[in-house]
């Protein structure tokens, strides 16, 4: 798991200035890095699904690797899942029980922050959860969609680039956000 985030953290910029089409570490996220990490519920049967996302037809300012629960959701567009989601500067990034936010922006319109904010906030209040564990989340990036991304984290574990955990210390903090998400 190290190597895959760092990996990305290290190679994103200079890969976004790269064409998408048929880019390695694109295709590298979508697939291979994304099979890696299915060796975190691969004792759960096949009831998660795992999706990793460069962008769509571009690339992504915040790329990320989501985990759903088939029972609660199967993409990022609605519902709760977890998500390993990166900063627009790469200086790190967050394991995230976060929730969908592209169905709650078309509904409310103008008020999509507020609902998402009062949703994280009734999702937290449900759980007991680590002292350390964060509520708000900074992307860095002033683009509608991260900013929604931000208002709809539920919880959070941050990882900074220049001090990042090992294996087992991602691997403790993920069981601890897959115990939230069940």
């Amino acid at each position: 798991m190290r190597e895959i985030f760092l990996s990305i953290l290290e190679n994103y910029h200079s890969e976004k200035n790269k064409s998408f089409k048929n880019n390695d570490l694109a295709n590298k996220i979508r697939k291979e890095f994304t099979e890696e990490l299915r060796n975190l519920v691969k004792d759960e049967g096949d009831r998660y699904i795992l999706e990793g996302s460069p962008g769509r037809g571009n690339w992504a300012n915040c790329p990320w690797f989501a985990i759903f629960d088939s029972i609660k959701t199967t993409h990022a567009r609605s519902g709760y899942y977890l998500v390993y989601i990166f900063r627009e500067d790469m200086k790190g990034l967050y394991l995230c029980l976060s929730q969908g936010v592209t169905e709650i922006s078309k509904i409310y319109k103008k008020d999509d922050k507020i609902v998402l904010v009062t949703r994280a906030n009734d999702y937290r209040n449900r759980l007991l959860y680590n002292e350390k564990d964060n509520i708000e989340i900074d992307l860095n990036s002033n683009l509608s969609l991260p900013r929604l991304y931000e208002k709809g984290t539920i919880l959070a574990r941050y990882y900074d680039k220049a001090n990042f955990p090992d294996n087992e210390v991602l691997k403790k903090d993920f069981a601890d956000f897959l115990s939230y998400y069940k």
